[in-house]
């Protein structure tokens, strides 16, 4: 198979790559190329890349859902979960847990999407020192919180 034309099938559909071979969703470059069109792609990807930092930035990058299919260890780390949440807000539910419950974190996927509180922590949630950080974002917060 060339693999300058597969890298340019899957920078270009979906399809392309959920159909390539698993050596292919082993390769960094062609995996790199899928979730730079659509960051969901990661779901595809072999383990070993869903671990990989520089791939799942890609991907988190595109696509709101990418984090949830990241590795567990990229899910627990504070500056990759940091930067999807502040685009995404909601991406906070792919998060640890821990993460779920660091008020940082929390508080910047607060100001992305003010929803993305209903991912919070149930600590956070009952802090009150932390509510009314919320609050000062959006004074309509525990309307998320059905």
């Amino acid at each position: 198979m060339d693999i300058k034309k597969l890298i340019l099938d899957v920078s270009s559909s979906v399809d392309a790559f959920v159909e390539c071979s698993p050596e292919m969703k082993d390769d960094d470059k062609v995996v790199l190329s899928a979730v730079k069109y659509s960051g969901s792609s990661l779901q595809y990807a072999s383990d070993r890349l869903k671990d990989d930092l520089k791939i799942v930035q890609a991907a988190i990058d595109e696509d709101s859902d990418a984090l949830g299919y990241a590795s567990a260890r990229l899910r627990n780390d504070p500056k990759l979960v940091l930067r999807s949440v502040k685009v995404w807000g909601t991406s906070l539910q792919y998060a640890s847990d821990e993460l779920r419950d660091d008020k940082v974190i929390v508080l910047a996927a607060i100001k992305a999407r003010a929803s993305a509180i209903q991912y919070a922590s149930k600590d956070l949630i009952s802090n009150a020192a932390f509510m009314k950080a919320a609050r000062k974002i959006d004074d309509d917060i525990e309307g998320y919180l059905m």
